[in-house]
């Protein structure tokens, strides 16, 4: 059984792979953003991440620590999520990749701003997602928050694998270690 993450663990985590993903995504030119990924371009994937943290990560993060109920507006149970994270992302894709970069950065930043201000009595708080079964935690919050960075980076890879290795080739040795652990 893996080990819960520890607030340094999460905070690092987390800083490394934003920047790492705003460094990577800065390689990309108009051509590379607008290849198609699956049913999406690798914008759209690049605007779903702003989009679902302004509409999901940050409330409901926001709720558990105060003690509140998670509500997201049109999220109401697991089934609901690629819906409204689509609406979401289709709310903002036709912005230019340059603002949705900008974005990403303000969006996750404020997050891990959040992150840094908690306690580990905070992280240990409850928590909920429409997207999850099971109740959690406000690190379970961070943690999931975190792990979409590198789930949209290899999702906007496939397109762009000459300019952007795979997400655990260029991880730390220590990275890799916790994530394959």
């Amino acid at each position: 059984m893996m080990t819960k993450p520890t607030k340094d663990q999460i905070l690092g985590f987390y800083k490394a792979s934003l920047q790492r993903s705003l460094d990577a995504y800065a390689k990309l030119d108009e051509k590379e953003w607008n290849k198609k990924t699956d049913e999406w371009t690798a914008k759209e994937h690049l605007a779903l991440m702003p989009a679902s943290m302004v509409a999901e990560g940050l409330p409901l993060t926001k709720q558990a620590l105060a003690g509140e109920a998670a509500h997201v507006e049109g999220f109401e149970k697991r089934s609901d999520m690629l819906p409204f994270r689509e609406k979401s992302m289709r709310a903002i894709a036709d912005k230019s990749p340059a603002e949705l970069l900008q974005m990403l950065q303000s969006t996750f930043g404020e997050h891990i701003q959040l992150l840094e201000s908690l306690s580990d009595a905070d992280l240990d708080k409850p928590a909920k997602s429409p997207s999850w079964d099971v109740p959690g935690t406000v690190r379970d919050l961070f943690f999931a928050n975190y792990l979409f960075l590198p789930a949209q980076y290899q999702e906007i890879r496939k397109v762009n694998k000459k300019k952007l290795p795979h997400w655990i080739e260029a991880s730390t040795p220590e990275q890799v270690n916790y994530h394959m652990g």
